[in-house]
């Protein structure tokens, strides 16, 4: 005879996620997670995107979902998450910042 898991308690500033088959699921209490003055717990779905890089692009967008307070600013140093859609070979600046376009002489263009 199998239960199910008893839900687990998320104490103020304790964030969960999963994985699941076409996302991610995080959970929380509003407070953390919507800014808002409930302790009532949300959860909130991160969704894969189309194409190649959709489940880099989820994760990317759970790593901002959790720690955007600590993103770089235009004054102040942070963390910035992005996809880069290349291999092992360096992109040129253009097209690692931009993502879509490139400079005259890159191997990736």
């Amino acid at each position: 005879m199998t239960e199910e898991p008893a839900p687990a308690v998320l104490l103020p500033g304790e964030v969960a996620f999963r994985r699941v088959h076409n996302g991610f699921i995080v959970r929380g209490r509003a407070c953390d997670l919507l800014g808002s003055d409930s302790s009532a717990i949300v959860e909130r779905v991160v969704q894969d995107g189309d194409g190649l890089l959709g489940d880099a692009q989820a994760a990317a967008e759970l790593v901002w979902e959790l720690l955007d307070g600590y993103a770089r600013t235009k004054r102040r140093g942070g963390l910035v998450v992005r996809v880069v859609p290349h291999g092992r070979d360096e992109p040129c600046r253009r097209c690692f910042l931009e993502g879509d376009r490139h400079e005259d002489d890159c191997a990736m263009a």
